[in-house]
């Protein structure tokens, strides 16, 4: 701890000519830095992707293709854009870009143990919810597009239950 406060007082230093910004830099991009890791871990956390992880954490190599910048509603936390979602007939990958990577493993689930159902929300907008099994509340939410990106490169191996249109006849 004593060398770290050296090094904090050194690279502040000591001089009146030294501005504000100069002087506590170095202190900002730590707490930034420890923020983002905080924000990190405990999105992992409150999302149920930390118990999906301990069950489902990706050992070897997905054989697959990978789509980068897709979004999902994962418990109570919300991944707008930083998903990274792929499948092939025998499981789903999801993975978190760079810059969230820390707290978040990629994980690899079989499409055997994932239940998709389709629910409309708002006017325009249809999403899938997909439930895992054995963590009936831990809930994903994407939108019918991935889900439907799901089914292609999966070759239709795994099929989310639509919501059937009425028809006036």
């Amino acid at each position: 701890m004593k060398i770290f406060s050296s090094l904090i007082f050194e690279l502040i230093g000591t001089g009146k000519d030294i501005d504000f910004m100069e002087r506590y830099t170095f202190i900002f991009i730590l707490l930034c830095s420890a923020g983002w890791v905080g924000i990190s871990y405990l999105a992992a956390y409150l999302s149920g992707w930390r118990r999906f992880a301990e069950v489902y954490k990706k050992d070897g190599e997905f054989d697959g293709r990978k789509h980068h910048f897709k979004s999902a509603g994962i418990g109570s936390a919300n991944y707008g854009g930083c998903l990274i979602v792929g499948a092939n007939n025998r499981e789903l990958f999801l993975g978190m870009i760079f810059l969230l990577k820390l707290g978040h493993k990629d994980l690899l689930i079989p499409l055997a143990e994932v239940k998709g159902t389709e629910i409309k929300r708002l006017i325009f907008f249809k999403y899938v919810r997909l439930t895992i099994k054995g963590f009936p509340k831990d809930i994903i939410q994407i939108d019918k597009r991935t889900a439907d990106l799901i089914e292609r490169e999966s070759e239709n191996a795994w099929q989310y239950e639509r919501v059937k249109e009425e028809t006036n006849a």
